[in-house]
């Protein structure tokens, strides 16, 4: 079996589709180690020589992880979280695709042509991949019955609500800003005061209509929650997968967020708020799958006047440019056909190794993950494909965990 390791940064933004990669990949022989990021790096420093499926990292930290898990002899794929939407190409680029780093990665896997061409054009003759991301597998209708249960939890908690989802860690963040005296912090700024100036007007002005509050991961979600105490129907909401939230939702309410994108692959309706714009920052992809408002009565009057949501040719073309398996296969099916053409040196057997230990800096950005939690998700899995696996799953310490098929 060839070991297949798969860290977790964001655990509601990526697990889910990290677990749905687990759970095929398993079937097909891999021997895969799954959960928080520092755990997983740790793992595969110990475990024998496997595949290693970064998740794209900043420039000093793919440079670290690439050079310990070369010199381990891992081989070494990457899908970065963060190449769907990119405001400025050429700082990705240069943030996450050093050509001194990338040249060393055996396999790069693209969310879609438009990712993979500009790749392709900046670090030529790398073995680039179009198989789109498990994470958009999930929003398929084939998936859906994993997140029943759960939508019906929340919307029994919480009843019809509408659901806001930002994107202003550049201003909002946990520490001191770096950005402060960069022009986009300044419009962040401004944007973050006309979401809160929105959601206040909304609060007031409809008393008996829930509002949900998302803050990207990245966010200090404690300026919500100060911000919004005296509200009784704010609520934040920074937990949980955002698709559960999506379809739970009446209505989505964003500004170049993914999760305009997601709403409107779930068949939600999703408004795109612009009250400020600068193309300088302004995110082209999701805003172009979601209804653009500038004003608040606007918004107001979108909320009383839902649409259906209904494709256009040209939404769809540039759908698949973006997204390799926005309609036809499925990523992960793609991914795994890509990992078998992988031949690790290593034919060591299994080995146990240390517990390890939970990196509690890592706590804001995932929660615990336990053993039941990925039964749970693959019981769900096998009612979908109307079949029954056997998992042995194996803790190698907290949040990290060894899964094989019997």
């Amino acid at each position: 079996m060839t070991y297949l390791f798969l860290p977790v940064e964001v655990k509601v933004r990526e697990l889910d589709a990290k677990m749905l990669l687990a759970y095929y990949a398993a079937q097909e022989g891999f021997r895969v180690v799954i959960g928080e990021q520092t755990a997983v790096e740790r793992a595969a420093l110990e475990l024998p020589q496997g595949i290693f499926f970064a998740k794209g990292y900043p420039d000093r930290y793919r440079s670290r992880v690439v050079k310990k898990m070369k010199t381990k002899g891992h081989r070494l794929v990457e899908l970065d979280e963060e190449g769907l939407i990119m405001s400025d190409t050429n700082q990705y680029l240069q943030d996450r695709m050093n050509k001194a780093n990338t040249e060393q990665i055996d396999q790069i896997y693209c969310w879609g042509t438009y990712q993979k061409e500009l790749i392709e054009n900046y670090v030529p003759q790398q073995n680039i991949t179009l198989t789109g991301n498990p994470r958009f597998d999930l929003l398929k209708e084939k998936f859906r019955p994993l997140y029943k249960s759960r939508v019906k939890s929340i919307q029994t908690s919480y009843g019809p609500f509408i659901l806001i989802n930002t994107r202003f860690a550049i201003y909002n963040q946990k520490k001191p800003s770096h950005y402060k005296d960069h022009e986009q912090y300044n419009y962040m700024k401004t944007l973050f005061q006309q979401f809160v100036k929105l959601i206040e007007t909304v609060a007031r002005q409809e008393p008996h209509q829930t509002i949900v509050i998302r803050p990207h991961p990245a966010e200090n979600h404690r300026t919500y929650q100060k911000r919004f105490q005296s509200y009784d129907n704010v609520i934040i909401a920074p937990f949980g997968n955002v698709i559960d939230w999506i379809l739970a939702s009446e209505v989505v309410i964003h500004n170049g967020c993914t999760t305009g994108l997601e709403a409107f692959l779930l068949k939600k309706q999703s408004i795109t708020y612009m009250p400020v714009e600068d193309q300088r920052y302004d995110v082209f992809l999701p805003n172009q799958f979601s209804d653009k408002v500038t004003t608040i009565g606007e918004v107001l009057q979108a909320i009383d006047n839902p649409t259906t949501v209904q494709p256009t040719r040209k939404q769809q073309n540039i759908l698949d440019h973006y997204v390799s398996s926005s309609s036809t296969g499925q990523a992960y099916e793609k991914i795994i056909n890509a990992l078998k053409q992988l031949h690790p040196q290593s034919k060591q057997p299994p080995q146990s190794i240390s517990p390890i230990k939970k990196n509690k800096k890592a706590r804001y950005r995932f929660s615990r993950l336990t053993e039941k939690d990925l039964e749970q998700f693959f019981n769900k899995l096998d009612q979908i494909e109307e079949t029954r696996t056997s998992f042995q799953v194996v803790p190698l310490g907290q949040d990290v965990y060894e899964i094989t098929l019997n």
